[in-house]
């Protein structure tokens, strides 16, 4: 009766045995899967963080630039708020530059300055012309910091399209 029950087993076993291998290589499979996702998302976890470290690093230097305007020009200085306008207009540079200080405007750009208002065109010509009572070493610098802003909003602009 025992040697019955036995070979009843085994024939049981014997059918479930290829289920059992065919389950043993899937998980198998799944384990591999699993092991190159996470590989993967170690990778954009590292990624994500030298992103945040460097977005971290434009803001400070963003900061440092502005810290270094209020350092020359003083709250109480009669032209701060036009430096301060000069500093924060919005200059348009070509796509492909040559030399990354040139900051000449593209045809495009000219363009895009004809299909602004004249008050608008007029406030910005005169955001690009030193005032007759304002220090011209002042003015270059406010200019060369407003230079140095947009380089670090360009370079923040091409981490993100490579990020896309």
């Amino acid at each position: 009766m025992k040697l019955v029950t036995y070979f009843l087993e085994l024939l049981i076993l014997d059918s479930l045995e290829s289920e059992d291998n065919e389950l043993t290589e899937k998980m198998s499979e799944l384990k591999r899967q699993k092991a190159a996702i996470m590989t993967t998302l170690n990778d954009i976890n590292k990624q994500f963080e030298n992103m945040r470290k460097e977005v971290e690093e434009t803001e400070k230097k963003r900061e440092q630039i502005y810290s270094q305007f209020h350092e020359i020009i003083p709250d109480n200085n009669p032209n701060h708020d036009f430096l301060l306008k000069v500093l924060d207009k919005k200059v348009k540079r070509k796509k492909h530059r040559k030399n990354e200080d040139e900051s000449d405007f593209s045809d495009e750009d000219e363009d895009d300055l004809s299909d602004l208002s004249d008050s608008e065109d007029e406030e910005d010509q005169q955001l690009e012309v030193c005032p007759p009572d304002c220090d011209v070493n002042l003015f270059e610098s406010v200019q060369a910091l407003r230079d140095n802003r947009i380089d670090l909003a360009e370079e923040a602009e091409d981490r993100q399209q490579q990020m896309v």
